[in-house]
């Protein structure tokens, strides 16, 4: 999954990279030389186009391609027909809905692009035009991962309501809780680091409106306030709930074998049953043993710890990165 999340990176930095030569290209021969140098200067220094570009759109797809998997894996740990409502199901299709990502996203991009739109974008005619429709497209790919990052929050709070009253927990494997829990682990820090490079990216940008500068550029917090408290709390309450499902399967396997175990007793117990308690026995221990070999940063245990990991490091930002630290000084 790693692996997949790079190399979506890599991919939309060469897609970035291609589209700012597609419009230096067409601002060379319809305009001027020296546009087309500063749309290229502007694009990949000020705007920080390469790297917004690989972890914005990188981590879209990303989500795009395996997120719609997350219900079927979801699927193969909880039994639907015990909940007692419907909701995890309806949270799943709305964070893999283009309604609903329309209905969140349009707003956010309107808001967003008129705030950088009456920043004043620097160049003229096409070239302006063609760096505007780009850098503002990122709002629109912020708020599809928001959307989704929204709707898992609300789908496993619909599972952890539902663990109250139902028997939902399946017997599954360790590798499908570790399969999802990787996920949510990798999207956070990978969506952690796509807001990084785009707020920062906006701070460098080279607008042109002097006079509404200091209005506007306190504007500019916006991806911050809104993206990344979602950001945290995903990074580790879908985690969370996924530990209760796992503690949840283990003590239901492990009240079969107690149940079992009595009936060994009452001497009504059969070779095929002594056999499942031994099978049941070797699950149990097989779940508790890689429960511990986990990788401390990507455990269920540590996941508000990596929360707070990551708040220290923006802390950090702040403080030493000069251009965000003086953003922040104009409050």
């Amino acid at each position: 999954m790693v692996i997949n999340s790079f190399l979506y990176f890599l991919l939309f930095c060469a897609v970035s990279l291609a589209l700012c030569v597609t419009g230096c290209v067409i601002a060379f021969f319809f305009q001027s030389d020296q546009i087309a140098r500063e749309l290229l200067t502007s694009w990949v220094f000020y705007f920080n186009g390469i790297l917004v570009g690989g972890s914005g759109y990188g981590l879209m797809w990303y989500i795009k391609k395996e997120g719609k998997n997350l219900m079927g894996m979801l699927n193969n740990l909880i039994e639907v027909n015990n909940l007692k409502d419907m909701e995890v199901v309806v949270q799943a299709r709305r964070g893999n809905s283009w309604l609903w990502k329309n209905i969140i996203g349009i707003p956010i991009t309107i808001v967003g692009g008129a705030i950088m739109w009456y920043s004043g974008y620097p160049l003229t005619g096409f070239a302006k035009y063609y760096l505007a429709i780009c850098s503002i497209s990122i709002y629109y790919v912020g708020s599809y991962i928001f959307t989704f990052f929204v709707f898992s929050i609300l789908m496993f709070k619909a599972i952890e309501e539902n663990l109250k009253n139902s028997n939902i927990c399946k017997k599954t494997s360790v590798i499908e809780y570790e399969t999802i829990n990787n996920f949510f682990a990798i999207t956070a820090t990978v969506g952690i680091f796509a807001i990084y490079f785009g707020f920062r990216g906006t701070l460098t940008a080279n607008f042109q409106n002097v006079a509404f500068q200091e209005i506007i550029k306190k504007s500019l917090i916006l991806p911050v306030v809104l993206f990344v408290p979602i950001t945290l709390v995903y990074s580790f309450y879908p985690r969370y709930v996924l530990k209760k499902l796992f503690d949840c399967e283990i003590i239901g396997q492990i009240q079969k074998l107690e149940s079992l175990k009595e009936e060994s007793l009452n001497g009504t117990i059969s070779i095929k049953e002594k056999l499942e308690i031994e099978k049941t026995i070797s699950d149990v221990k097989e779940k508790l043993m890689a429960e511990r070999k986990q990788l401390p940063i990507l455990t269920y245990k540590d996941s508000p710890s990596l929360a707070l990991v990551i708040m220290m490091v923006l802390q950090l930002i702040v403080q030493y990165d000069k251009v965000i630290g003086d953003f922040f000084k104009l409050f």
